[in-house]
């Protein structure tokens, strides 16, 4: 049964060209916390998704990418998209727009990327609705299948 759930879990990464998962920790004030961590999937400069925790709660993060300059092995990239989160007492939920611009080097099949997020809350706002962090995330990239 366990290989089956494994198995179930990570076919869908197989299945993509050159996708990855990983991880992203993200540091900087947002929402009364100073960081977290997420398991982020990215399908490379296309989207990207990603579900997070840190002292206050756990949410999800949808992006749509855009890259804005390729050099190679490095990439410079944007995005928008939405992310939800909940304190772990299911108390509310706060629903957000997700933005972000980023760096990204890809050097083998280790990708390593930076980026910068602010967000924006439009359901359960807080007496500030603006959020932002920064993030590093380190992701295993596999093979490109045609």
């Amino acid at each position: 049964m366990k290989k089956v759930l494994i198995i179930l879990l990570f076919a869908p990464v197989f299945l993509f060209s050159q996708s990855g998962m990983g991880i992203r920790g993200s540091f900087g004030y947002s929402g009364g916390t100073y960081g977290g961590a997420s398991l982020s999937y990215q399908k490379l400069y296309d989207y990207e998704f990603g579900l997070g925790w840190n002292t206050n709660g756990f949410g999800v993060t949808g992006l749509k990418l855009f890259e804005l300059v390729e050099a190679s092995a490095v990439s410079l990239y944007t995005g928008v998209g939405i992310g939800a989160a909940t304190p772990y007492d299911f108390e509310f939920v706060q629903v957000a727009a997700v933005g972000t611009i980023g760096m990204g080097v890809l050097l083998g099949p280790i990708q390593f990327s930076l980026d910068w997020r602010p967000e924006y809350e439009f359901v359960h706002q807080d007496e500030n609705p603006w959020r932002f962090n920064f993030g590093f995330a380190v992701r295993f990239m596999f093979p490109y299948k045609e």
